[in-house]
């Protein structure tokens, strides 16, 4: 099981399981809403997520639903529109997220110029 939450404690969350991805995306929504150059998220089985606390939830496009922690404004959560049973947590809110490792860049030509992950993982020019 892994645990995670927001900086000030108001949202917590665990899930079990084994995500059935782990990415970065280089879009400029991602950075937006994390704040940083890229974004880095698993995505997740709904049925294995247990929330405490009301994340907040924000319409960022089209695409789906962003969830953040109404108190101190952490981003927490993407929920896909046609991925109704996955959600995407991000790696930044797990306490622990030594074992959680992306495996890809996605909208790597979005990627902001001056920063890079330097890797060898594959870059796909959209999130496969």
């Amino acid at each position: 099981m892994l645990t995670g939450g927001c900086l000030c404690g108001a949202v917590r969350y665990r899930f079990t399981g084994t995500p059935s991805r782990v990415s970065y995306c280089h879009c400029s929504q991602c950075r937006r809403f994390t704040g940083a150059p890229v974004f880095a998220a698993a995505l997740v089985a709904r049925e294995t997520l247990v929330v405490e606390g009301e994340p907040r939830e924000y319409r960022s496009s089209r695409h789906g639903i962003r969830q953040f922690c109404g108190t101190c404004g952490s981003s927490l959560f993407f929920a896909f529109d046609t991925r109704a049973d996955q959600i995407e947590i991000l790696l930044g809110t797990l306490d622990d997220a030594a074992d959680v490792v992306p495996t890809f860049h996605g909208f790597d030509a979005a990627r902001i110029p001056w920063f890079d992950v330097k890797d060898d993982l594959p870059r796909h020019a959209a999130m496969p």
